[in-house]
């Protein structure tokens, strides 16, 4: 029989779950409907790392009522395609492809819309609320912990680095490890992951002696970078296409991110590599070209200076 109300149906459906694992629930959902894919991996201190797949027949609009779910933070990167949301008491947020976003979930009232015939893939993190309160009391000093409070009071938005996207690929290894070994990598690289966040996030907010002009030109050459460390201009080239002097840039690239442009430029590409050699997905060699680096013995050396091993030998 066919779904008339789509939107209707996936909601009442959704209403009726209770708080059933996820898996049931997807399971659940009519093939009609659209194709649909979720793995998740679980640490005993209740932190979740799901991998979503799912391409709906139609348009979609999934509501979330209030008091269903528990109180979480959580983690969301965008791999392929986007979609936009909106919690209770916030605008809507549209997420890009390669976009992270960070909020907590209290259980209030949200709806999520994703457009039919799109796969959409993205990668969730969800940490119980009491316990990253308990880590935030253990090793925040008041400064930071009341910029993290902040922050959490709504949705931040940052475009995911070769660091962030390698971090979700090791942790996606926790399949590796068995048992308190595989709680304590998942646990580990979890929290690595919210420090860089944070400091992603806090470091756009700060440096205020920077004009918010010329902030915005170098952050718009920060994200130009991450976007693609390898076809890089030179610092001219970076400082016509941000609109300002070679000179300003150089100072408030650094003054925001601690490096100079070059250093950032290098940084970005090793990362990049490790990601790609974390996933297992090339050789060296290809790696290394992908990268930008055309000699293997300078690649070789800048590698290990930075991770402290051969490329051939990085394991995550």
């Amino acid at each position: 029989m066919a779904i008339s109300n789509p939107d209707k149906y996936i909601n009442e459906m959704f209403e009726k779950t209770g708080g059933e694992p996820i898996q049931k629930f997807i399971n659940k959902i009519p093939a009609e409907l659209g194709e649909f894919s979720v793995r998740e991996q679980k640490s005993r201190q209740g932190i979740s790392f799901t991998d979503w797949r799912m391409k709906w027949t139609h348009d979609i609009r999934v509501k979330k009522n209030s008091g269903r779910g528990t109180d979480t933070i959580q983690i969301v990167f965008f791999i392929n395609n986007g979609m936009d949301w909106q919690m209770e008491g916030e605008k809507h947020v549209y997420m890009k492809q390669g976009e992270l976003c960070m909020y907590r979930d209290k259980s209030a009232v949200s709806e999520g819309n994703y457009e039919g015939g799109r796969e959409l893939r993205f990668k969730s993190i969800q940490i119980p609320t009491c316990r990253f309160m308990r880590i935030m009391e253990d090793c925040m000093d008041e400064r930071i912990k009341s910029e993290v409070k902040c922050l959490l009071r709504s949705t931040s938005k940052l475009q995911a680095t070769a660091y962030t996207k390698r971090l979700l690929t090791e942790i996606e290894e926790t399949k590796k490890y068995n048992g308190v070994l595989a709680d304590l990598h998942m646990e580990g690289k979890v929290w690595e992951l919210v420090a860089v966040c944070f400091e992603e996030v806090m470091n756009g907010q700060r440096n205020n002696i920077i004009s918010r002009t010329d902030k915005a030109a170098a952050l718009q050459v920060r994200q130009r970078i991450i976007e693609d460390c390898v076809n890089v201009p030179d610092g001219e080239g970076l400082a016509k296409e941000a609109g300002i002097s070679l000179s300003k840039l150089s100072r408030d690239f650094k003054e925001i991110t601690g490096m100079s442009v070059h250093s950032f430029v290098i940084e970005q590409r090793l990362e990049h590599a490790a990601y790609l050699l974390a996933g297992n997905r090339l050789n060296v060699t290809q790696t290394a070209a992908l990268c930008g680096y055309s000699n293997m013995s300078h690649f070789s050396s800048a590698f290990k200076k930075k991770y402290g091993v051969l490329p051939k030998d990085y394991r995550p």
